[in-house]
């Protein structure tokens, strides 16, 4: 059994259709996913309610309104239950069909899976359902979207019994997400990226969510604390960090050039009395460009 777990924001203007289309996505996956939706905003016990979903809402919340993921990662098992793996996914994500490359992964070797997003602008909603409708947005998304960078992380697919010591991260902020594979890497997983074998999808919006609009998200207080929380920057992984990657061959390590780069990078973050190289291997990586 595998479950996802999600912090939806309010079920309202364009977040409800962002998060109505994905939580559909989901629920459409192979291998009967149980999909657990956390937290108090408006309309979120509802629509679990009525889709017959699991509701969590024992969340703490930050101070300018924010959810604090130590109320989900360190309560993980009151969550989700008996569970084998765990799927922690941003509540607007749609996710196809080939989702399934990453649940076998994860049936068979231990580790956190991560990949990148592709940034889609729709005007209406998206088709989410019906008769060829993944391979249909697919080839959307493939031809129109844009893949975004290695840093941004929507979705994180890991064993349900990790000791995760989460620090409370404010979610909709800076940082929280490239910490997750960094303290996976603590505990001892490897991190495999399947970008290339799973199509994410990400609907591009504004923050109209957010009374100062991206500039609370990115330089509030909330984002300040989370850059506080998350330590040097060379505690901030990203898919650049991964020890595989998934083909459609299976996993394979990643190339040696990559490997030996941010392999360095890994083994100084887990190793803080050598904090001080970091800065020289960021200074080599920007005069060869990025690997």
């Amino acid at each position: 059994m595998w479950s996802i777990v999600a912090i939806p924001k309010a079920f309202k203007g364009e977040a409800k259709i962002n998060q109505e289309n994905a939580i559909k996505s989901w629920t459409l996956l192979p291998f009967n996913p149980q999909i657990v939706l956390c937290g108090n905003d408006p309309g979120v016990k509802e629509y679990a309610q009525d889709h017959n979903l699991r509701y969590y809402p024992y969340l703490k919340y930050s101070e300018g309104g924010a959810p604090l993921l130590d109320s989900v990662f360190n309560s993980l098992e009151a969550i989700t239950g008996i569970t084998q793996n765990v799927l922690f996914i941003n509540s607007d994500i749609i996710l196809l069909q080939d989702f399934r490359n990453a649940i076998l992964t994860s049936f068979t070797r231990r580790c956190i899976q991560i990949g990148q997003r592709r940034d889609l602008e729709v005007a209406l909603p998206i088709p989410v359902g019906g008769d060829n409708w993944s391979p249909f947005l697919g080839h959307i998304v493939h031809s129109k979207g844009v893949l975004h960078g290695p840093s941004g992380l929507d979705f994180f697919f890991f064993p349900s019994d990790l000791d995760w010591k989460m620090p409370s991260f404010a979610l909709g902020r800076t940082a929280w997400d490239n910490w997750i594979p960094y303290r996976a890497k603590q505990l001892g997983l490897d991190i495999m990226d399947v970008t290339k074998e799973v199509t994410v999808v990400h609907p591009v919006h504004g923050y109209n969510h957010l009374p100062q609009g991206a500039n609370q998200a990115w330089k509030g207080y909330d984002a300040e604390k989370n850059q506080i929380l998350l330590g040097p920057r060379s505690h901030a992984f990203t898919t650049d960090h991964s020890d595989y990657v998934l083909t459609k061959k299976g996993f394979k390590r990643t190339v040696i050039h990559r490997r030996l780069f941010f392999g360095l990078k890994k083994w100084i973050a887990l190793h803080p009395r050598f904090e001080f190289l970091a800065t020289i291997v960021d200074s080599v990586l920007k005069k060869a460009g990025r690997v």
